[in-house]
């Protein structure tokens, strides 16, 4: 049997070769190209394997992702189910509520036109205040004209005998009304005098006045003081100089009263400001009227005649004449109701 194979083989080899060598060079032109084709096909397929060994987890994150997207969408689609679903049943309460806003809106213009009409009410009462306040000033302006009559009348009408400023009156007597006061601060030697005072009394002073007026601790005569020489600290007074002619003050009573207080004893007074009234009445800030009556005094009675008028120039230039030492002014132009005045102050020698 072997032996017969190798006959065989023997025989057909030769034959067979010639015919396997064409079949097969034919074949190889065809097997060449598909194994570079398989050769591509394993490289390309393994930069695939790569690249998903590379983007799976972004892609497996991402798919997660989109799932979790996926969900919240969901859930916000539910949320604007519900929200359609209020709007929905909110839409009678927003009606009511247009309603209602109309409603205020028209209360809004009623109390608008109301306030308008307040407004011209209020104007008409200012108005109307305006015009009683100007009534009840000419009214007071009558009252005090009827009572000036009539005390011009009691005091000047016939019959009467007294000068303006009293001199044919009786003499009067000093009096000490407020003793212990007084004593006290006599012996005190805190001495303070309150000149004139009238219904004006100063509490740190010993009040004096011609009239027996409530506040007043001595009755006296300003010139008639019961003081000794030298023993008074202060002599104060508010609108009293310029009740006396200026020759009375020059010969009388400023030498009276600079006897009166101890050596460094105070001086002070206060009285109409000319120099300021002057400039007030020319400025249109002060009316004549009141020009008039502070200068010459109101004249009521026999003691609210003016005789003196001074600036703080002229007032000081007189208390130097009479021995007085470190004058000043500290207040000058002050205004004080109807007038304007001035404070002077002087140390006696």
């Amino acid at each position: 049997m072997s032996l017969m194979k190798q006959a065989m083989k023997t025989i057909l080899l030769p034959i067979i070769r010639p015919l396997w060598q064409r079949a097969w060079s034919h074949v190889e032109g065809r097997v060449e190209p598909i194994e570079a084709r398989l050769v591509s096909l394993e490289a390309r397929a393994a930069q695939i394997e790569q690249a998903w060994q590379t983007h799976i987890p972004s892609l497996l994150s991402a798919t997660a992702h989109a799932s979790a997207v996926s969900n919240e969408i969901a859930g916000i689609c539910r949320q604007l189910d519900k929200l359609a679903e209020s709007h929905s049943q909110n839409s009678s309460a927003v009606a009511q509520w247009n309603a209602t806003t109309a409603t205020l809106s028209q209360r809004t213009e009623t109390l608008e036109e109301r306030g308008n009409n307040a407004d011209a009410a209020i104007r008409s009462l200012q108005e109307h205040g305006n015009n009683a306040e100007a009534a009840i000033g000419s009214l007071w302006e009558r009252v005090e004209f009827v009572r000036r009559e009539i005390l011009f009348e009691f005091n000047h009408g016939a019959g009467k005998k007294s000068t303006p400023n009293g001199t044919e009156t009786q003499k009067i007597e000093p009096r000490i009304i407020s003793a212990a006061k007084f004593e006290a601060a006599r012996d005190e030697k805190r001495l303070r005098l309150n000149l004139g005072c009238g219904h004006i009394a100063l509490a740190d002073y010993i009040n004096v006045d011609a009239r027996d007026l409530p506040g007043v601790d001595v009755v006296a005569d300003v010139g008639n003081l019961p003081v000794e020489e030298n023993s008074v600290d202060e002599i104060f007074s508010a609108h009293l100089i310029e009740h006396f002619p200026l020759e009375t003050l020059r010969r009388r009573l400023l030498p009276y009263w600079c006897s009166k207080l101890r050596p460094g004893g105070t001086f002070k007074a206060v009285t109409p400001d000319a120099a300021a009234m002057v400039q007030a009445t020319a400025a249109g800030t002060m009316s004549f009227e009141d020009f008039r009556e502070v200068t010459y005094g109101a004249q009521d009675y026999d003691g609210d005649y003016h005789f003196s008028l001074f600036t703080p120039g002229s007032l000081q230039e007189l208390l130097q004449e009479m021995g007085f030492k470190e004058i000043s002014v500290p207040v000058a132009a002050r205004r004080n109701g109807k007038c304007f005045e001035f404070e002077i102050v002087a140390i006696a020698p």
